[in-house]
């Protein structure tokens, strides 16, 4: 019996090998086995490079690569869970791929403060890269064409247009290749400084609620956005305050705590180079409290199922044939006394 699983067993380890290791289309290739992507992606930087004359070079020459090579696209499949080697293989990405391949690439070629800067509140993503004593931002999420070695303040009007048209981004990072993150808002578009409190019905502070601020940007801007996007969140402390310095834009400031049992949400302008206090009042309701209750009763119901069904009978088991084990010694020992006193 035992024979004739085994072609089974090793056809489902050849396949696992082939779907997760040895298939390149395959988005756990980057985490199954990072020293294959890695020679892949250093020998592909290698290839795109072999012309470049310096440094400067070397980056324009990846960023038009990645533009040219990988194209932008609304498809789910490109959009959301490509791994770098998959983006190429596939040459297809959002503008995140796009920017993730670019400082991947780089940092093979011992780039490493080759960095993605990204804002989550109005859903871009693009590089920054430090060469020859400066920092240079481009952007390769465009079809081929790279935005390159723009001014960082002229990014809200880039993106906005042009004719005075802008952008407004609500907060800015940047993405180091060895998971360093940095705030570097000021360094794109001026701030406002935002002290939130949150309070209860009775106006008592809440602390530990997560309070977000949702940038109305793209909503404004685009109409196919129709609700607004989360940009950056902050954890109350005992005093039920939380601060977050925040682009000039409108927002939705959104509080929740204990699975959204407390909740509430207000909208405000933040202006720049200003401050503003906002005091939130945030309500348990009803109708959430019932349900995470309800959640919680049928969790622990299930557990205590498992409990009595399957754990208390294995461990009656154990403990019976460990009784009968004890049993079956003492009478072995008493037989071998009894065959020795027999004997002498």
């Amino acid at each position: 019996m035992k024979r004739k699983r085994l072609p089974t067993l090793v056809a489902m380890i050849l396949t696992i090998l082939f779907i997760f290791v040895l298939n390149p289309s395959v988005t756990w290739i980057a985490y199954v086995n990072y020293p294959l992507c890695d020679m892949r992606l250093h020998d592909l930087a290698s290839e795109i490079t072999k012309n470049s004359t310096n440094d400067t070079q070397v980056v324009y020459d990846i960023a038009w690569w990645v533009s040219n090579n990988v194209n932008w696209s609304a498809q789910f499949y490109c959009q959301r869970f490509l791994s770098d080697c998959e983006t190429v293989y596939k040459q297809c990405g959002s503008c995140g791929g796009k920017a993730d391949l670019v400082r991947s690439l780089l940092y093979t070629l011992g780039f490493n403060e080759a960095t993605k800067g990204g804002t989550q509140g109005e859903d871009h993503e693009w590089n920054e890269v430090f060469v020859d004593g400066s920092w240079i931002a481009l952007d390769a999420s465009g079809d081929r064409y790279v935005l390159w070695n723009f001014s960082k303040r002229e990014l809200e009007e880039i993106k906005g247009g042009g004719n005075g048209s802008l952008r407004r981004y609500s907060i800015i990072k940047k993405y180091y290749p060895n998971g360093t993150v940095v705030d570097v808002t000021n360094e794109y578009t001026d701030t406002g400084h935002v002290v939130l409190m949150v309070l209860d019905e009775y106006g008592k502070p809440i602390d530990s609620a997560t309070a977000t601020a949702k940038s109305h940007s793209l909503m404004e801007s685009d109409p196919t956005f129709t609700a607004p996007k989360d940009s950056e969140h902050c954890i109350t402390n005992s005093s039920g305050i939380c601060e977050l310095n925040l682009g000039g834009n409108n927002y939705t400031f959104a509080v929740s705590k204990y699975l959204f049992v407390y909740m509430n949400e207000t909208e405000s302008l933040v202006s720049e180079n200003s401050n503003l206090e906002i005091t939130i009042t945030s309500k348990i309701d009803p109708e959430k409290a019932v349900l995470l209750f309800v959640i919680i009763a049928v969790t622990s119901v299930t557990i205590l199922y498992i409990f009595i069904r399957f754990y208390v009978p294995m461990m009656r088991n154990c403990v019976v044939r460990k009784i009968q084990n004890i049993s079956h010694s003492r009478i072995l020992i008493q037989e071998r006394k009894t065959i020795m006193l027999s004997e002498s």
